[in-house]
């Protein structure tokens, strides 16, 4: 691991609904997002001016761009949508899996040939429930591929809460970050080992959410918050335990503490960055992305974009 260093400061950009959890940057410096109250917003990086474009009714998680008019959404509640942003037209792209509905659709990345990678956190609880899975620690999330043919081919079954999906700048590989493990998964694509997974990246000093390929070749990681003894110790304990946990008052669970922290690792796993920040200016970063120098964070617990210069 590469030493810690301070996060360069912080600007925000300013969401007019809460918790954007991801954070999309077009080509032309356009910033997309998605809120927990189901509306999409573009914001002008300059002006900092923000367009409600439309709502799709559910909870908007992971974004990904399938061209420069389509934005492919995750979407807790409705499924793997596909957003027109010339008629602003929303459409399912998958709502069921293997017969039966898509629980807790998260996060999803694109390959060349349209082909979509993405993943489902639960088959278990909902997103209303997201923390009970994590605490109660019992695998149940999955990794799909959508072929361009509408196909879906189930990849990975018992992730711990899947989460963020990323692909390999030569697409040989696929992640998938599992949450409940504070560890990110990688399915190789091509190659002899084919159809295998292996660990990414374990042991991290936070639980990864969403994962992103930067302009700059890295893979950036999102950690919503940290990887605490206390948590790792009670995911330990009997089934039993964890489930009274976690149907304790809320005034009995505390919050999690400031946190505030991104990763940037190289395709062969190494890491190349660590970037700790003032939680208490920012906190609970979801979403990551790298362009030009600029990394974008998106957040539940914000109302706001943060944006720092990575002067690397």
């Amino acid at each position: 691991m590469p030493t810690t260093q301070p996060m360069p400061p912080l600007t925000k950009l300013t969401v007019p609904s809460q918790g954007p959890e991801d954070v999309l940057v077009a080509e032309d410096g356009t910033v997309y997002c998605g809120t927990g109250d189901g509306w999409i917003y573009c914001l002008d990086p300059q002006t900092r001016a923000a367009e409600a474009l439309v709502n799709t009714g559910g909870v908007v998680l992971g974004f990904t761009s399938q061209d420069e008019n389509t934005l492919v959404i995750c979407d807790a509640k409705k499924g793997l949508l596909a957003l027109d942003l010339a008629t602003k037209a929303v459409r399912i792209l998958t709502d069921q899996v293997e017969g039966r509905p898509l629980l807790f659709c998260n996060n999803s990345d694109i390959a060349a040939d349209g082909t979509i990678y993405f993943s489902e956190s639960s088959t278990r609880n909902r997103i209303e429930n997201s923390s009970r899975d994590i605490l109660e620690n019992i695998p149940s999330g999955s990794l799909f591929r959508r072929h361009p043919d509408g196909r879906v081919e189930t990849l990975l079954r018992g992730l711990y809460f899947a989460n963020g999906v990323c692909l390999a700048p030569d697409e040989s590989f696929v992640l998938v970050a599992e949450t409940g493990a504070a560890r990110i998964m990688k399915y190789h694509l091509t190659g002899s080992r084919m159809g295998q997974s292996e660990i990414f990246a374990q042991t991290l000093p936070g639980l990864p959410d969403n994962l992103s390929l930067g302009s700059d070749g890295l893979i950036w990681v999102a950690m919503v918050v940290e990887n605490s003894p206390r948590l790792t110790g009670l995911q330990a304990r009997p089934l039993w335990v964890r489930k009274l946990v976690t149907r304790l008052p809320k005034f009995m669970s505390p919050p999690p503490g400031p946190f505030l922290r991104v990763l940037a690792y190289a395709p062969d796993g190494s890491c190349q960055f660590d970037y700790e920040g003032d939680g208490e200016i920012f906190k609970m970063a979801t979403g990551v992305r790298e362009k030009d120098g600029r990394v974008y964070l998106g957040s539940i617990a914000e109302s706001a974009i943060a944006v720092f210069d990575h002067p690397a």
